[in-house]
């Protein structure tokens, strides 16, 4: 991927993010996400993009988190989406941004054996 890519998968980054069937409060970090930020995170191997007939159609940004794999940013293009339960994730728990009593996201989980 080039640079000028990068631009390509923040705009779909914040586009999956702001066609939410919910808004949440707080909005989603996502909607930060810039050509530096996502170039930032692909070079340091922390993430991956799908392209299809030379359309960006997917993408994933993650770190590594509690002995795990922390995905934070996973959009796909709304051709392209499926519900994460058929895909094998699972709720796992429901959290709070700080400054928040009530739950304003969820944690998902898919066990690898």
């Amino acid at each position: 991927m080039i640079l000028a890519d990068t631009s390509d998968v923040a705009a779909l980054i914040r586009a999956a993010f702001a066609t939410q069937s919910v808004m949440t409060d707080p909005p989603p970090s996502a909607r930060l996400e810039d050509s530096a930020s996502v170039a930032a995170t692909l070079a340091k191997g922390d993430g991956a993009v799908v392209a299809e007939a030379g359309q960006i159609i997917g993408a994933v940004l993650w770190e590594e988190k509690d002995g795990g794999l922390y995905i934070g940013r996973l959009s796909a293009h709304p051709a392209h989406r499926r519900l994460f339960a058929s895909c094998g994730f699972m709720e796992v728990a429901m959290r709070a941004h700080p400054g928040y009593s009530a739950p304003t996201f969820v944690e998902m989980e898919k066990r690898l054996n």
